[in-house]
């Protein structure tokens, strides 16, 4: 499905401003691909986190197929918005995503630890190391 269409633009909106019902009922009445991107590569899901909310993110990962570690074109994922902003509930609801890519890197070469550490975001950088030793 092409990103210009009309019904993508609506669930990109809905996704934006935190409307779960209308995204959730576009994504089935309108059969858009929940990864489709926008035109710098952010899929639904990333602009729900970017803009913190967290009912719309939740909502979008129960969606079957979502790919919670999908990158833009600057190769930022979901969880580098809410690492380097200092959001800890998003970051606590991304990390309990079974298959989140903790350890990739954007363009710069930044991770999601490395971004929240060099912002000063220390309870964010004490979750991933927690979550890091929850898994040796």
């Amino acid at each position: 499905m092409s990103h210009d269409t009309e019904s993508f633009k609506r669930f990109i909106s809905a996704a934006a401003a935190g409307d779960t019902e209308t995204s959730l009922r576009l994504l089935k009445g309108e059969d858009i691909n929940v990864n489709t991107r926008d035109n710098v590569g952010n899929t639904a899901l990333m602009i729900a986190v970017m803009n913190g909310h967290i009912e719309t993110v939740q909502a979008l990962l129960d969606v079957p197929g979502i790919d919670v570690n999908a990158r833009n074109n600057y190769g930022v994922s979901a969880l580098m918005s809410p690492a380097n902003t200092g959001n800890i509930e998003m970051v606590q609801v991304l990390l309990a995503v079974p298959g989140i890519d903790v350890n990739g890197v954007d363009e710069r070469g930044e991770s999601a630890l490395t971004l929240a550490s060099a912002a000063g975001h220390i309870i964010i950088v004490q979750l991933f190391l927690t979550y890091w030793l929850s898994r040796v």
